[in-house]
């Protein structure tokens, strides 16, 4: 038990190459689009990068038309009656909340 137990230790020594025991980080710069978060997150109002983080503030509404822009200051431009189009929604009822501007900030 002792000759397999030095046999598998002196394997283990050897095997360990410098090059596998190196613990220096590599640090490698990646250049982010800030088109790309501008594209998925059309309601923003400012992106921006700051040392490792993203941050995103937006007021978080729709860049699209839908009927919960009824009732409010953007009804004229955004609001558009419900088309029917889920085929899985057979008696549409609109929810009473309406779309508002927020003030929301991820980083």
């Amino acid at each position: 038990m002792k000759k397999l137990f030095s046999l598998l230790l002196i394997f283990t020594l050897f095997t360990c190459s410098e090059e596998n025991l190196n613990t220096k980080d590599e640090i490698n710069e990646i250049k982010i689009d800030i088109d790309i978060f501008k594209k998925v997150y059309g309601t923003t109002s400012d992106i921006y990068i700051e040392g490792d983080y993203v941050f995103i503030n937006t007021n978080g509404i729709p860049d699209h038309k839908s009927p919960y822009f009824h009732n409010t200051e953007w009804e004229s431009t955004m609001y558009e009656e419900y088309d029917n189009s889920n085929p899985f929604v057979t008696n549409f009822k609109l929810n009473p909340n309406r779309i508002s501007e927020l003030d929301l900030n991820f980083k």
